[in-house]
Order: structure tokens, then C-alpha cells, then sequence
């Protein structure tokens, strides 16, 4: 009978609604938040950082109810309690998180696991043999001397890839080496290779021997740039123009060299210039050189957002607006008969007279985190693509020159195709690119989804003549029909360590460069002429 129950037992009825039904209704929360993204949300990366902030918060919810609510004895929560943090303690000594991949998702790696940097230490600087007598480096047909190529459209001229690769018959690998950390790219002049990296306390420049990966000459920075998910090091590409090799570190330092021999020629540090606050994931738009300037998106205000030094000696020509800088490389384009820098900033999409800086448009495209950080296209017709992540996705528009200022206006805009901090290839009115992680076709003339394909992370695509070839986010290497048709996968194969791998790849000379944050590496793809 109900009335013969102990004292003990009438308590644990109490006691355990008491647990039962807050700690279901804050896990029901959770979960039903999570489903509410899963169903509706078709953005990865906003579906990620909504569950990064949900199940946390509902964790620590019920924490703090069993520690103060639960009623409980004081015996059982500290129990509780000592469990977890013992359980946590245990994780975090053998194991860390190695930065973020693009989904935001955290890479976990064994503590005793081997560190990039640790490995790119000790590499050796062995000059090639007459290098410093070199008196100049002149750009000559096949090389790639700047961010994506000769005119930063991600398409390597004249290069055919054999189809015949497979995971069972890869290309050759030649060479292979520790690199430090950073998300740099290559310019490659002749039989040398240029690229950034960082290597604890120095962010490095280098120049290494195309053939054999031997480091030529090293210059050091003392600074460094940390960040959890956006990664550790520089960003930037070098850019190379009449023997001279300019670079751009994570903290804003731009430097002049002698390609050729290492010699810094001038630097200057465009964050201190513009009295800019660095943004959150660091300087990353690669220098643009046009007609004697190099011009960079520092961010600062009063006039100081974009800006423009002379090449033979650092000299500030012009500085203007008031945007506060994004993650895309300047480009330069002919628009209706006139040359322009396109910068695409924080605030949207710039239009500028490379001469003296004046906006001759803007087109405003904001996402919730300023995040800009793929290149804007021109498109045959004079029109222009232009994308990014968040949820936001892609827009056409259409300018008309006028006075005081060009008129702009879009043509159409979707959310469906986003490209997060990849660049889009174009190819006979199509745009193929990595919509959040997966690679798809779109339709320029109408703004519509051709195809969507299999996921291949957050990496970079290369247009070659006969595929697309995708650096995918763990390593491995995709080649792609270019075709609307349908998506078709040739084959796909490893050719990096399994770590973030966000560079773009470059072919040049016939061969292959690919880099994460752990290895660089050289692949050949054409058979050397006998």
C-alpha cells in the first residue's frame, strides 16, 4: 500500500521527476533545433556553427541544473560532476584540436602526433649553383606569376591532364616536403617555385627549385598569426613582375624582393599604414600589380580602405574609401572600354580607376560575417559574377557607364549556388564551383543549378584543357568533366597526408603543385620532351 512506503522512498519519486523531466526537455531543445536546421537550413556551414553553439549550450545547461537543481544529494552531483571532468580531463591529454576544416567542423589529432612546423625547422637553404649571380628573372610562356594564374582565372593554358590517373596509376610524385603552416599558393618562374609559410615565430617567404624542391633563399618576418579556425600563417600569393617578387603576410607586412637573390628591395606594413585593425582570419588578398602599383585592401577607415604603393619603392600613390577589407585578391578587368580594380571588400563589390583610386561604382553584397573571398568573373556580355557563403550566395550584374558614377543592377541572385572561400571557373557560360562543399554547375544566363556533384570539402578547382581538376579539402585530387550535362567523376585519387588542404594547385612547366598545412608537393603531369 502507498501508505506503508518508507520516508526514502516517497523521496525518490520526487527525486527523480525532478532529474527526468528538465534534463529531457533541454535535450528535447536541442535536438529539435538541430532538426529544425536539418530540415530547412541548406547551408552546411550555418547548420555547423548553429549545432557548434546548441548542443554546448545544452550541455552546460544541464550542468549547471545538476549541480544547483537537481535535488540530488550533494554526495551524487559531486560524484557527477568529478566523472565528467576526469572523462575530460582524459581527452584532453591525449588528444587536441589541429584547427577547423571548412565546415567548421574541429580536426582532432592524436597529442603525440608529428607537428608540420616541427618538420619544416630544419630545411636546409641550398643555393642553386650561379643563383646569386643572377643578375634577373624574366617571365617567359608556361609560368604562373601570380594568385591563380596570368590573369587570376584558375585556368592553366595549354595543359592536358592524362585521364588514365587512377588511386592504382597516380602521376609521378617527384618530390615532397615539410612546409610549415599557411594557405599560400605558388608563382612559378622558370625553375623556381615562390610561396609563404609559417614556421613558429617566422613568416617566411621562399623560393625553391621547381626540379628537386631544394630551398634557394628564405626570408623571415618575426610575427605571427594565430587563429583557431581559420588557421595558423599567411594567406596571400607572392606576385612576380620584371625580376621583382612582391608578398603580402597574414599581419600586413608587404614586402619587395629580388626574386632572384632574396633581397628585400622595401616593406612596409599596410595595417600600420592605414591605422587598420587586422580582420579576424588575417590578410589574404594576394598583391595586384597594375601599371606600376601594387594595390591591397588594408580596411582602414577616413579614406584609407584600398590602397595603392609604387613598385620600385613602396611609396603610398593613393589610398580611399572607408570599407572594411574582406579575403579576396584585387583584380584587374576592361569593363565597356575601361580598365578597373575589382575589389571585393567587406561592404560588396568595388569598380576602381587604377590610376588614382576614384570608385567609379559599388554593388553592396554583405553576408553576416564579412566574409567575401572569391573572385568576381566577367562575363562575356560585360556583366559580372560575384559570390560568397553564409547563406547569401551569387548575384549577376549588369553596369552602365555614367556620371558621376557607372549605374548598377542585378540580373539575377540566388542562394543556391555559394562559394564559400573557393573561386569559380568559368567555361562557355558556366560556372562551375564548390557550392559550400560540393562541386556544381551553373547556368550564367539564368542563375540556375545545372548539377550538383559529390562532396569534396572546402579545397580549390583548376581548369585544365580537358577536365577540372579539384584539390579537394582531405588531399585527395578529383578530375571532373567540364560539361552541364551531368556531373561526371573520372577519378579521383590521393596525393597529400589527410590534412585541411585549402591552397589552390598550380601546373606550370608540367608539373604539379599541391600543399596543405602539413606537406608540399610535386607531381609530373607531362612527360618531359627527350
Amino acid at each position: 500500500m502507498s501508505g506503508s512506503a518508507t520516508p526514502e522512498e516517497r523521496s525518490a519519486v520526487p527525486t527523480f521527476r525532478r532529474w527526468i523531466w528538465p534534463g529531457v526537455t533541454m535535450l528535447l531543445a536541442g535536438v529539435a533545433q538541430t532538426a529544425l536546421y536539418l530540415t530547412y537550413s541548406e547551408d552546411r556551414t550555418m547548420l555547423i556553427m548553429t549545432t557548434l553553439f546548441v548542443w554546448p549550450a545544452t550541455i552546460f545547461s544541464l550542468l549547471l541544473w545538476w549541480v544547483f537543481g537537481s535535488g540530488f544529494t550533494w554526495r551524487s552531483r559531486l560524484i557527477g560532476l568529478g566523472s565528467l571532468l576526469f572523462v575530460s580531463g582524459l581527452v584532453a591529454s591525449v588528444a587536441t584540436i589541429e584547427g577547423f576544416n571548412g565546415d567548421m567542423v574541429p580536426r582532432v589529432v592524436w597529442r603525440w602526433a608529428p607537428k608540420a612546423e616541427a618538420a619544416a625547422r630544419n630545411v636546409p637553404v641550398t643555393p642553386q649553383e650561379g643563383a646569386v649571380a643572377t643578375p634577373v628573372l624574366t617571365a617567359g610562356p608556361g609560368d604562373w606569376v601570380q594568385f591563380r594564374g596570368p590573369d587570376r582565372a584558375g585556368v592553366a593554358t595549354g595543359v592536358t591532364v592524362p585521364l588514365s590517373w587512377s588511386e592504382t596509376t597516380p602521376p609521378q610524385k617527384l618530390w615532397g616536403k615539410p612546409i610549415g603552416v599557411g594557405w599560400s599558393s605558388f608563382a612559378v618562374i622558370g625553375d623556381r617555385i615562390f610561396t609563404q609559410t609559417q614556421v613558429e615565430q617566422e613568416e617566411q617567404v621562399l623560393c625553391l627549385e621547381l626540379a628537386t624542391g631544394n630551398v634557394l633563399w628564405k626570408h623571415a618576418d618575426q610575427t605571427r598569426f594565430s587563429e583557431a579556425m581559420g588557421g595558423d600563417g599567411p594567406r596571400a600569393t607572392p606576385t612576380f613582375l620584371e625580376g621583382k617578387l612582391y608578398t603580402l603576410g597574414a599581419t600586413g607586412i608587404l614586402n619587395s624582393f629580388d626574386a632572384a637573390t632574396g633581397k628585400v628591395l622595401w616593406s612596409t606594413n599596410i595595417l600600420k599604414d592605414a591605422d587598420a585593425t587586422n580582420i579576424p582570419w588575417a590578410m589574404a588578398g594576394s598583391p595586384l600589380i597594375e601599371d606600376g602599383l601594387i594595390i591591397v585592401n588594408p580596411g582602414g577607415k577616413d579614406g584609407h580602405s584600398i590602397a595603392a604603393y609604387r613598385a620600385t619603392d613602396g611609396l603610398l600613390m593613393w589610398s580611399v574609401g572607408d570599407y572594411e577589407a574582406s579575403y579576396t585578391a584585387p583584380r584587374v578587368e576592361t569593363i565597356h572600354g575601361v580598365r578597373q580594380v575589382l575589389v571585393f571588400h567587406a561592404a560588396g563589390l568595388s569598380g576602381l580607376d587604377p590610376k588614382t583610386g576614384k570608385e567609379l561604382w559599388m554593388f553592396p553584397w554583405v553576408n553576416q560575417p564579412k566574409v567575401n573571398a572569391c573572385q568576381p568573373i566577367l562575363l562575356p556580355d560585360q556583366s559580372l559574377f560575384l559570390s560568397c557563403g553564409y547563406s547569401v550566395g551569387s548575384a549577376r550584374i549588369e553596369l552602365t557607364p555614367a556620371e558621376p558614377t557607372w549605374q548598377v543592377k542585378s540580373i539575377w541572385k540566388t542562394n543556391k549556388f555559394r562559394l564559400k572561400f573557393n573561386d569559380g571557373i568559368l567555361k562557355d557560360g558556366y560556372i562551375y564551383g564548390l557550392d559550400e562543399n560540393r562541386l556544381a554547375c551553373l547556368d550564367i544566363a539564368s542563375g540556375k543549378i545545372k548539377w550538383k556533384g559529390t562532396p569534396y570539402g572546402y579545397g580549390q578547382i583548376l581548369l585544365t584543357e580537358n577536365c577540372l581538376l579539384v584539390s579537394c579539402e582531405n588531399g585527395e585530387l578529383a578530375l571532373v568533366e567540364p560539361t552541364p550535362e551531368k556531373f561526371v567523376e573520372i577519378t579521383k585519387f590521393r596525393v597529400l597526408p589527410d590534412a585541411t588542404t585549402w591552397a589552390h594547385p598550380v601546373i606550370a612547366h608540367g608539373k604539379l603543385l599541391v600543399r596543405n598545412n602539413q606537406e608540399l608537393a610535386c607531381y609530373q603531369v607531362e612527360t618531359p620532351p627527350q
